[in-house]
């Protein structure tokens, strides 16, 4: 009789072996890893999923942080490719996100991902996507939608993501308040008799 795990595992099994070809066709959508071209082999021998994306991580020499909410038997054999491709398909698989941040993956699970809206305030929508491109935190995965007309930027992405919009944001709009000068004008001239 199988129990409602081992139908989970099966089902993981199965997908592994069956979704993988079509998913090496799709193109890797994710930010960009170090040696993003680098091809990554990793052997899987009934291995916990967090045992998985540390192993991938530690082949690019990085981090890795990953959610308690993050879990699963990996079975199978995971067919060599990009780390983001890997990455990619394993969350599809396993039901996680993964951001990288230039020094560490973050892996959350689908379940976690925030939304936030945030006002502008003093801040250019495109001085808030210059900063974000410039610091290496946008992802076209979760693209910032922003409402010019109302002042408002909307996040939707895993929650280191949503923290590094939110704090860019907020950055910007200390500075440009803290770096307002206020400048007088007077009309006519003071040596009036």
């Amino acid at each position: 009789m199988l129990t409602q795990s081992r139908l989970t595992v099966l089902l993981a099994t199965v997908s592994v072996f069956a979704i993988a070809p079509l998913l090496a066709a799709v193109e890797a959508r994710a930010a960009s890893l170090p040696d993003a071209q680098r091809v990554v082999s990793y052997a899987v021998v009934d291995q916990d999923l967090r045992a998985v994306i540390g192993g991938i991580a530690a082949q690019l020499g990085l981090r890795a942080v990953i959610s308690p909410h993050v879990h699963g038997q990996v079975h199978g054999r995971l067919p060599a490719a990009p780390a983001a491709t890997m990455l990619d398909r394993l969350g599809g698989l396993y039901g996680f996100d993964w951001y990288y941040d230039d020094r560490t993956v973050f892996v959350t699970a689908y379940d976690e991902a925030v939304s936030k809206i945030m006002p502008l305030g003093p801040v250019s929508a495109s001085e808030l996507e210059e900063t974000l491109q410039e610091l290496n935190v946008s992802d076209d995965r979760w693209p910032v939608r922003i409402a010019t007309a109302s002042g408002v930027a909307a996040v939707d992405g895993p929650p280191h993501y949503a923290m590094l919009v939110d704090q860019t944001l907020a950055a910007l709009a200390a500075g440009a308040k803290n770096g307002v000068t206020e400048v007088h004008v007077f009309r006519g001239s003071a040596a009036s008799p």
